[in-house]
């Protein structure tokens, strides 16, 4: 080792945190003395100096290396302990666990926070819109339009297909606190921006709906897969006469269709009808001027209207235009709730069938386990009546008491069956005549 590198190797060692320098025997000498130079300046350093031929000599030099058995696992253990004192290491871990405390307290600081919304309802004084994801962690949240609110319809739904969740609700106002915006539909991004706001009443189409500023209320919501893609069925309504506003509105806020419904529709529904690819709304709830509950099936894209009947012993309907609904059928009232003087049917659900049939469940409003069951065709002609078990049972202390004819359960459904109506650009005609007409 010439002298230039020697002097310089000998000072990196002096000034650093080693306690042993081994060099050549043959460099000890010098060594020595520019150590001795060294410690003039710093007397408190002692590094010691180490001569050897071999590496062989400073292995068996027990005042060096000490030779000691160990474990794997204690030897991993003091060689992390060494290096995790080490600044390079310890910094980088303490910002780590900063960053987890932090993330505890702050859970939307975490990289990986789902910030897809799940969830949506009112805050307890109902003045505000809350949404939280499927964990439940409060994302964002933004006023209701007419505080307080008496219901919020809210659906979650990812209507641009980007992955991520849209916010689509209408607020049901209470009739009391003046609304202009009682009617409105609102679509919010997933980070709680409003992608666009629709008004959801139709004027000017129906007897009651010619008077300014009508507070209508927020009867249903729904967001429909369609052969169109995801569509929001928006239904407002309002009493004297009773009516529903239906609108159909594409993904991106278009609207698809109007209709007015003579009482208030309560569950929607698509089908392929006609089996050309392309999906039909299916509605069900009150028709009021006919006393009972109907099923009306409308084209998506197009539809517009008022339900029948188009006469009403009340109501001017001369100036209303005629929906185009491509079916409406009509369930009479049950027997039960006739003989409880309660005019109407619930309308229970829409349910659909493996191939081309449907089942509308009608309930009583004496009780909700009790429901006739009305099998539908690809035609819709109703092929079918079935009772729940309750009916039946429920029915047997009114014939009992004489309230109700005394009837053997396949008679009554023929009976139920028989009493179905279609309509027809003539008005009304039951399956019993309709089945006479065929013969």
């Amino acid at each position: 080792m010439n002298e230039n590198t020697l002097r310089a190797k000998v000072e990196r060692a002096f000034f650093s945190a080693v306690k042993y320098l081994v060099l050549p025997r043959v460099n000890l000498e010098n060594a020595d003395k520019q150590v001795a130079e060294l410690n003039r300046t710093y007397p408190r350093r002692k590094l010691l100096l180490v001569g050897a031929e071999t590496l062989n000599d400073i292995i068996e030099d027990r005042n060096i290396v000490r030779a000691e058995r160990v474990c794997i696992g204690q030897f991993v253990a003091r060689k992390t302990l060494k290096y995790s004192r080490a600044v390079r290491i310890q910094v980088p871990i303490l910002l780590a666990l900063l960053y987890f405390l932090v993330c505890l307290l702050f859970p939307k600081a975490w990289i990986g926070f789902d910030r897809n919304p799940e969830l949506v309802w009112l805050n307890e004084n109902s003045d505000q819109v809350l949404v939280f994801n499927r964990d439940s962690t409060l994302l964002w949240s933004c006023p209701v339009d007419c505080p307080p609110a008496y219901r919020l319809h809210a659906i979650t739904s990812d209507l641009d297909n980007n992955g991520r969740n849209e916010v689509i609700y209408t607020q049901w106002a209470y009739e009391s606190v003046a609304c202009p915006e009682s009617d409105l539909l609102t679509v919010r991004d997933a980070g709680g921006k409003i992608m666009f706001t629709r008004k959801c009443s139709i004027l000017g189409e129906y007897p009651g709906d010619t008077v300014p500023d009508q507070q209508y209320l927020a009867k249903t919501l729904n967001v429909l897969t369609t052969s169109e893609g995801p569509v929001i069925i928006t239904n407002m309504v309002q009493s004297f006469p009773g009516r529903s506003h239906i609108k159909i509105w594409s993904a991106e806020g278009q609207l698809f269709g109007w209709y007015v419904h003579a009482g208030h529709a309560l569950r929607f529904s698509v089908k392929d009808t006609d089996g050309d690819g392309v999906s039909e709304l299916l509605g069900f709830g009150i028709n009021n001027p006919a006393v009972a509950t109907g099923l009306f099936v409308l084209p998506l894209k197009g539809c517009f209207g008022a339900s029948p009947p188009y006469e009403d012993p009340v109501y001017d309907l001369s100036g209303v235009t005629r929906g185009n609904q491509l079916h409406y059928l009509l369930f009479p009232t049950s027997d039960l709730n006739v003989a409880v003087n309660i005019p109407y049917d619930w309308a229970g659900q829409i349910a659909i069938l493996p191939g081309n049939s449907i089942r509308m469940d009608v309930q009583t409003f004496t009780e909700p386990s009790v429901w006739r069951s009305y099998y539908i065709d690809e035609r819709f002609r109703v092929w079918k009546v079935a009772l729940s078990d309750y009916y039946w049972n429920y029915r047997q202390p009114f014939v009992e008491d004489g309230r109700l004819p005394a009837m053997d359960l396949d008679s009554f459904c023929q009976r139920e069956l028989s009493r179905v109506k279609y309509w027809t650009p003539d008005g009304w005609i039951t399956q019993a005549e309709l089945r006479a007409s065929l013969e």
